[in-house]
């Protein structure tokens, strides 16, 4: 019979070998290793604070090494925190990067050369640079490169809330450099449109809009804040779909371009009134890029100086958690009913099946055979007993 330890180090074991085969099969996650060595190493704490010595007191010899563990345990949990910070903030950062300096970067060839500016080579110009920014970072980080969808992302469970911080300031960050560095490019072909005299937005020469939105003379704050939520609401619903392997099946690496033509068909279908903002490091990082680079504080001014946080900030964020909660109620919990309804019904299939299986099998010519053959063993074996 084994010992009560022993029989608590096979079912350590058993535990272990568990956790190998969840690793094995890519549904693991990094912190619950860290849970149950936090959890393994306050157990034997416990179990050593509470063996007595000789003397009836507790043993801080027994105690010290589990400290130790503990506070090694710790110390690879931070260690794993900040690589992890590092490469999401890196992939976050280039993913906003080309997005904001491609999508920003057509609107600028256009007014540089003081053509109008084509609308849906603009909004295509953003869904590729979210394409590119796609297959970048995607498989690091998941691509978010906005503000918003991380938001929607980690209140929906998708993402750990202690990265958020790190999502953000990636995406922020990436928008800011993209924005100075098209500034910088540009700065003599802004210069010949201005004549070195900044403006914002509202006069022939204005270039302001090359890096941030500015509303249509039409819009109210109010306006512009239900144009984000609606327009972000549906973009953040349609990216739900097309990465929802539950619902379309469709691969990874066909997902950015799906997305692209998402981005850049929504981006046409509310360009009007916001200029489709949808992303608030798509606007608000390259709108400071020029409040500092000379065009002073004119950048933060449209409607009553509410616009920028109102229509930039706060719209696209009520609406991405509304489009990624939409799917979800609605679509995702459709789709686990469905397929609990088809699980039943091809279940139930299986089972009629197999019943019928089983009433060939006995009226197949082989069992009448076999049934006639015994029938003629029981008559041989009559006439012989008479």
């Amino acid at each position: 019979m084994p010992s009560k330890r022993q029989k608590q180090h096979q079912h350590h074991s058993s535990g272990i070998n568990y956790k190998s085969v969840a690793l094995a099969s890519g549904e693991f996650n990094h912190d619950d290793v860290d849970d149950d060595i936090s959890y393994s190493s306050r157990r034997d704490s416990n179990e050593a604070i509470a063996t007595p010595t000789k003397s009836g007191s507790r043993s801080h010899r027994s105690n010290t090494p589990a400290t130790m563990d503990s506070v090694s345990t710790n110390s690879a949990k931070m260690s794993k925190y900040k690589e992890l910070a590092i490469i999401y903030f890196l992939a976050e950062f280039f993913g906003t990067f080309m997005l904001v300096i491609i999508g920003d970067g057509a609107i600028a060839a256009y007014v540089v050369t003081r053509n109008k500016v084509e609308v849906f080579v603009v909004c295509l110009g953003f869904g590729v640079g979210a394409m590119v920014a796609t297959f970048l970072a995607g498989k690091i980080s998941g691509a978010h490169i906005n503000p918003a969808a991380t938001l929607a992302f980690a209140l929906e469970g998708s993402v750990q809330w202690k990265y958020v911080p790190v999502y953000l300031l990636g995406q922020y960050a990436g928008g800011f450099a993209a924005a100075t560095v098209l500034l910088v490019n540009y700065a003599e072909g802004i210069a010949y449109i201005d004549g070195g005299t900044r403006s914002a937005f509202g006069a022939f020469n204005s270039t302001g809009h090359i890096f941030a939105t500015y509303p249509a003379p039409y819009l109210s704050n109010w306006g512009g804040v239900l144009d984000q939520i609606i327009g972000t609401g549906v973009l953040l619903f349609s990216i739900s779909a097309v990465t929802d392997r539950a619902n379309s099946g469709l691969e990874a690496r066909h997902q950015p371009l799906i997305i692209a033509l998402v981005i850049a068909l929504v981006c046409v279908a509310f360009s009007a009134n916001c200029g489709a903002i949808f992303n608030p490091a798509r606007d608000l990082s390259p709108r400071l890029v020029t409040a500092i680079f000379g065009y002073h504080l004119e950048p933060f001014r449209p409607l009553s100086g509410h616009y920028w946080w109102l229509s930039g900030v706060v719209g696209p964020h009520i609406g991405a958690v509304l489009g990624v909660f939409a799917y979800k109620l609605f679509i995702g919990r459709s789709l686990y009913i469905k397929q609990k309804l088809d699980s039943s019904h091809q279940h139930k299939n299986d089972t009629q099946l197999h019943k019928s299986k089983i009433h060939d099998n006995a009226q197949s010519p082989i069992h009448d055979l076999h049934h006639e053959s015994e029938s003629t063993t029981k008559f041989s074996t009559s006439l012989q007993a008479l």
